[in-house]
């Protein structure tokens, strides 16, 4: 496969210091608390569960968001980090179908208010449709085969995800998000 056709996924993880990332920070004692995962190397359309409005953590489901608009068109200087994932062809058309789904299904979806407290004590707790951004990323990679993880993704908390991506993907960069340079 040439270089021009090489298939990746992105995952991104970030820390915008608003009161519902500094809130998750205290529970997780870590420097990221949020995760999205992209398909396209200019990081425009990043999927993930988080709030739909700029200013209403309680409306919050699934979201396709951008660097440009919502809350990080907002915000200076956030923290973020980003893997690259290759990908041979089957997986990445296994990815793209199952984040249709997610797109095609985003009315059904809600934000797992209940269970973002799982990852802190390792419980697992799952409904169907409900997701906080870890662990939809750890599902959908599941799902398209792309990562084995043996947890279930309700307990998988960004610190989690992080070490399980450094031990197995290229960190491509680290740094404020205004400097990106992958």
């Amino acid at each position: 496969m040439k270089k021009s056709e090489e298939r990746v996924v992105y995952i991104v993880l970030t820390h915008t210091g608003t009161i519902p990332s500094r809130l998750i920070r205290i529970f997780t004692r870590y420097e990221y608390t949020h995760v999205s995962i992209s398909l396209d190397r200019n990081l425009e359309h990043l999927y993930s569960f988080a709030r739909k409005a700029k200013y209403n953590f309680f409306n919050a489901g699934f979201v396709e968001e951008n660097f440009n608009t919502g809350v990080y068109g907002r915000l200076k200087h956030v923290k973020c980090k980003i893997y690259k994932i290759r990908l041979d062809n089957k997986k990445y058309e296994r990815i793209c179908k199952i984040l249709k789904k997610y797109k095609n299904r985003h009315y059904l979806l809600r934000y797992n208010f209940l269970g973002i407290l799982c990852p802190v004590f390792k419980k697992s707790f799952s409904r169907k449709n409900y997701f906080f951004c870890s662990q939809f990323v750890t599902r959908v990679l599941i799902d398209s085969r792309i990562l084995k993880i043996h947890e279930d993704p309700s307990i998988i908390s960004p610190r989690v995800l992080d070490k399980k991506l450094s031990m197995k993907t290229d960190k491509v960069y680290e740094g404020l998000l205004e400097s990106i340079d992958i």
